[in-house]
């Protein structure tokens, strides 16, 4: 009983952290939620090298309200050019599905060092890029959009995110504006949870060792009480990003992955 009340605790409280620095520094509450459920789903009895994978299938669930919400906003502003996103989230999905029945096969602490390298290179990558300037209109097309969105779907399946990460960056390389790129990417962040946790739902249907009110690998009770709480502290987050200098910012977000990925390498090796 004491078990499942910390977990209660600590899930309402990394929402709270989740969302609000997903708010801040505009990212997924992945590099939160992955790193906290590893903590927490132990205590509702989750064992063995299957924690991580829980840990991914339900950052991936919790990915969904926050994805729809952005979505709907972007949307109405009528960021969203629909005809690509038609063309665009099909291919996405046949990643996601794809690197959803191959992610069980993947050993736990494989999956850990990917995590972390993922994070390093994002704090990397956010630390020195500028800001980017794109006034064309490009819209991706043909084999290098497909192949784009598979691996947005296949790399985000096997980190838990919802790929902003990577389909920010590829849609600007393909000369689309950064607006337009935010905003496909809040809708392909929904469709990654939606497909990635209902099939890691079904790909851990009678697999022993998982945590307590779990529906295969997907742990609802986590999802339940960590969406809520994120989605209510990102607005001000966003907020305060608003009021900070950029490069502050910035310093401030690698330096925040990097203690994560200092974490994440002490789970890897020092355990």
């Amino acid at each position: 009983m004491l078990s499942i009340i910390l977990f209660i605790i600590l899930s309402i409280l990394g929402g709270l952290a989740a969302g609000w620095v997903a708010g801040l520094f505009g990212i997924g509450g992945g590099s939160i939620s992955v790193p906290l459920f590893l903590i927490t789903l132990p205590l509702l009895g989750a064992k063995g090298d299957l924690v991580m994978h829980q840990a991914i299938a339900t950052s991936l669930i919790v990915i969904v309200p926050s994805a729809f919400s952005a979505t709907r906003k972007q949307y109405k502003q009528r960021n969203i050019n629909v005809k690509f996103l038609f063309s665009w989230l099909p291919w996405v999905v046949v990643g996601v599905v794809g690197a959803s029945f191959f992610i069980i096969k993947v050993p736990a602490k494989t999956l850990e060092i990917l995590f972390a390298a993922y994070l390093f290179l994002a704090a990397v990558y956010i630390f020195f890029k500028g800001n980017p300037k794109v006034p064309q209109d490009h819209v991706p097309k043909g084999m290098i959009k497909n192949i784009g969105a598979i691996l947005v779907g296949v790399i985000s399946t096997f980190l838990g995110i919802g790929g902003g990460t990577f389909t920010v960056p590829f849609l600007i390389a393909c000369k689309y504006p950064l607006v337009k790129s935010i905003a496909i990417s809040s809708a392909t962040g929904l469709v990654i949870g939606l497909f990635g946790s209902i099939c890691a739902a079904i790909n851990g249907l009678g697999q022993p060792n998982l945590a307590l009110f779990s529906i295969g690998y997907v742990n609802i009770l986590a999802a339940c009480l960590m969406a809520p709480f994120s989605m209510y502290t990102a607005q001000f987050g966003a907020k305060l990003s608003h009021e900070m200098n950029p490069n502050l910012l910035k310093i401030l977000y690698s330096f925040f992955l990097l203690l994560v990925v200092l974490y994440m390498c002490w789970e890897v090796f020092g355990k």
